[in-house]
């Protein structure tokens, strides 16, 4: 786990294990810019997804499997050695017989999913961390935040271009540029918003850019 550098002080200095996971989520592309990381809560339970992004061909066993066995660890990082996830789930096939797997992840994943991921109970994610440090959490997640290289000047006019090209074909949702930009949709938005724009707006101004255009060309004469 060592391999996230900064991102892993972010993670272990949090006060509970969701927000550990959160930040995790907000600020994987510091990391990685090919793979997004989200966890969606539920009732009781919580699910911890792994999507590799940016198109071509779908990812070989070892690129998927990989980044499971690392996430594996960090969860036994937070949550001590002797806990186990509800369910693992692989995108890809296996490889080895189920028993290697339960006995390097604890339990045999589900194979062939849409995304790599893990099921958690609603209640880990309450687990204070003792490793927590609110300064050094806060200190790391500005340094993560407002790196120069971690907010490129033209996000706006990135994120704006890939609006249009997604208007296009129909839509633009947060989720999809989101996704295209290799960022979680929450750390989009809170980019766009040390910006002093929010991502509706940018959607609106592109629309009414659209519009203009379409009207000045339908209006030329033949």
């Amino acid at each position: 786990v060592d391999i996230f550098g900064p991102l892993l002080y972010l993670i272990q200095n949090a006060a509970t294990v969701g927000l550990a996971l959160e930040a995790l989520a907000d600020h994987f592309s510091a990391h990685s810019s090919s793979a997004v990381i989200d966890i969606e809560r539920g009732p009781r339970q919580a699910f911890l997804s792994y999507t590799m992004v940016g198109g071509g061909a779908a990812p070989g066993r070892q690129i998927s499997e990989l980044p499971v066995g690392v996430g594996q660890r960090l969860l036994s990082l937070l949550l001590g050695p002797q806990w186990r996830p509800r369910a693992i789930y692989l995108a890809t096939s296996p490889s080895v017989p189920a028993l290697l797997y339960q006995r390097l992840l604890g339990v045999v994943p589900t194979f062939n999913s849409p995304s790599d991921g893990w099921l958690l109970e609603c209640s880990d994610l309450e687990r204070p961390l003792v490793t927590a440090d609110g300064r050094l959490h806060r200190l790391m997640e500005q340094y993560l935040t407002y790196r120069p290289e971690q907010l490129p000047q033209d996000l706006v006019d990135e994120v704006s271009w890939q609006i249009r090209q997604q208007l296009g074909q129909g839509s633009a949702g947060l989720d999809d540029i989101a996704r295209r930009l290799a960022l979680n949709p929450r750390t989009l938005q809170r980019r766009l918003a040390t910006r002093g724009r929010c991502f509706q707006d940018l959607v609106d101004e592109v629309r009414r850019q659209l519009a203009i255009h379409y009207l000045r060309e339908t209006s030329l004469p033949l």
